[in-house]
């Protein structure tokens, strides 16, 4: 048995050196970035708080991603269960499958972020209120 390798000992020691390196900076960088977010989450929260309409706006989204949310989940079981077209074609392959399943996970993305920023909304809304009255 002959084994013919086009990585020699080079290469394998470069794409080590570069795995070492990743590993090392990756987790800083993704602590900036968590910092970052977490710090323009807060600042979202404050400006917002005390807007009411915009908290609406934000509630209405969450329940309209979730109206889209179940629409499309149906409608993905009505074609998998109703067409036998498409029942043969997902059983062929997964790849298909979830390329007709990819808008269920994007509406649902959508509104558990939505979802998430609403009651964060109006959890600082009730504290907020809660401050205000305490201060009188």
């Amino acid at each position: 048995m002959q084994f013919d390798s086009s990585f020699g000992f080079g290469e394998i020691a470069l794409a080590g050196s570069i795995l070492v390196w990743f590993y090392q900076k990756v987790p800083a960088k993704y602590r900036a970035f968590k910092r970052q977010n977490r710090l323009a989450h807060c600042r979202s929260l404050r400006t917002n708080r005390d807007n009411i309409p915009f908290i609406n706006n934000v509630s209405t989204g969450a329940n309209v991603n979730f109206g889209f949310f179940l629409l499309t989940t149906v409608l993905f079981l009505a074609l998998v269960y109703g067409v036998p077209s498409v029942q043969n074609v997902l059983e062929k392959s997964i790849g298909y499958a979830f390329l007709f399943a990819f808008p269920i996970f994007i509406f649902e993305f959508l509104w558990l972020q939505q979802s998430q920023q609403s009651t964060a909304l109006i959890r600082a809304h009730g504290r907020l209120i809660r401050y205000r009255r305490f201060q009188r």
